[in-house]
């Protein structure tokens, strides 16, 4: 029975979604830096083909592309609406790019992005841990459960409480020594 929300179909032609995304985003770059000259229309359009063919036959980049679009079609839906919010109460482009840090804020959001997306990928090809099955009544190890277990620990969590409350008492120290 098909339904609405039923990923089968996108699975199926993720690697045609791949392809017309890789093959758009070379014909642009191509056009755009006019790496073969200028009016070299087919010629990046033959390249961004060729490009994008060889991309789909490489197994590894479906699934980082697959895992990586759609965190940054996120991150660009929320940008929009972020500066749309900002635009309908009258404040400039500018304003907004300098309250955010500029766009090297989000070039660095979006390099995590593809690092997570990396990470995922080849994590079971990288992990020291290699391929293990859980047992009855324990866990396998694997670099995200690890992970896990590290940012849980009670100590790392004593820490950071240490930490917050040193700051928020030099921040309310340094603002009774101002006035």
């Amino acid at each position: 029975m098909a339904t609405l929300l039923d990923t089968g179909l996108i699975g199926f032609l993720l690697p045609l979604f791949v392809f017309l995304f890789i093959f758009v985003v070379i014909y642009a770059l191509l056009g755009k830096t006019e790496l073969f000259g200028k009016k070299q229309a087919a010629l990046n359009f033959l390249a961004a083909i060729c490009v994008a063919a060889v991309a789909v036959f490489a197994g590894n980049l479906i699934k980082i592309v697959g895992s990586i679009t759609p965190w940054i079609v996120f991150i660009i839906l929320v940008l929009v609406m972020i500066f749309g919010m900002y635009r309908f109460f009258g404040v400039e482009d500018k304003e907004i790019w300098s309250t955010f840090g500029g766009p090297n804020v989000i070039t660095v959001i979006i390099l995590i992005v593809v690092l997570i997306g990396l990470i995922t990928v080849f994590e079971s090809q990288l992990s020291p841990f290699g391929p293990t099955t859980a047992a009855e009544g324990t866990s396998a190890k694997n670099v995200r459960s690890e992970v896990i277990n590290t940012l849980i620990h009670p100590r790392l969590l004593g820490a950071l409480f240490i930490l917050l409350v040193s700051a928020f008492t030099v921040k309310l120290l340094s603002d009774r020594l101002e006035s």
